[in-house]
């Protein structure tokens, strides 16, 4: 009998920091490498991503999903938690939900000088659309029912191909941290880019245009 399960380790699967975003958001994603870890394990219906942020970078640009949530776990590092609500540091043993549908959006920012790595679950809910607070950006269908990134006054960017940067860091090891989790009773939704209901391209990247995040 064909076996149904895959073991693997995260090390087997490619890291890359390729983007969906649109020029002129689209730099902004290169310190954010990300291991699609459930596309790896054939699964389909939620997505599962290993996202590791080198100083100074961003999981993605703060966002907001309509219909898909997101569970965070920070494996490594210490990052910044921004949303409507503010900023919040958190690390390793920290637990983070998005409930979709609150319009607050979220993303996380790595101010140390060390990396630092989240592992991100999200469903991938049809009919999703995902609001950037912070930028000219809306990723939904148009009147052609073609979902692809628009301008908050609804004209669609171009569609580019999505290009990764050279890694200047060859890998990263990342650890489980035992500490014991907690999990924060904020209410937001999930992360973009590299949405892993979109197929996190990361926030969430998008992986919507690749069907094709976060965040």
């Amino acid at each position: 009998m064909a076996r149904g399960s895959k073991v693997f380790k995260p090390t087997d699967v490619s890291e890359s920091n390729a983007s969906g975003y649109p020029e002129p958001f689209r730099e902004e994603q290169r310190k954010r490498y990300n291991r699609r870890l459930g596309d790896h394990a054939g699964l389909k219906n939620y997505g599962v991503n290993l996202i590791r942020v080198l100083p100074g970078g961003q999981s993605s640009a703060r966002h907001a999903h309509s219909k898909q949530d997101e569970f965070v776990y920070v494996l490594e590092g210490e990052f910044v938690l921004v949303t409507d609500a503010g900023r919040e540091t958190v690390g390793p043993g920290t637990c983070i939900g998005f409930p979709a549908g609150t319009g607050d959006g979220h993303h996380f920012l790595n101010l140390t000088q060390n990396d630092a790595v989240f592992l991100v679950i999200g469903d991938r809910t049809a009919g999703d659309e995902v609001l950037y607070p912070d930028i000219d950006l809306e990723l939904r269908s148009g009147p052609d029912s073609v979902k692809g990134f628009h301008r908050k006054d609804g004209t669609p960017y171009p569609r580019a191909a999505r290009k990764s940067a050279p890694n200047p860091i060859l890998g990263s090891g990342f650890f489980c941290s035992t500490s014991r989790a907690h999990v924060s009773s904020w209410h937001f939704s999930d992360i973009e880019e590299r949405s892993p209901h979109v197929r996190y391209r990361g926030i969430a990247e998008v992986a919507f245009l690749a069907r094709e995040v976060s965040f």
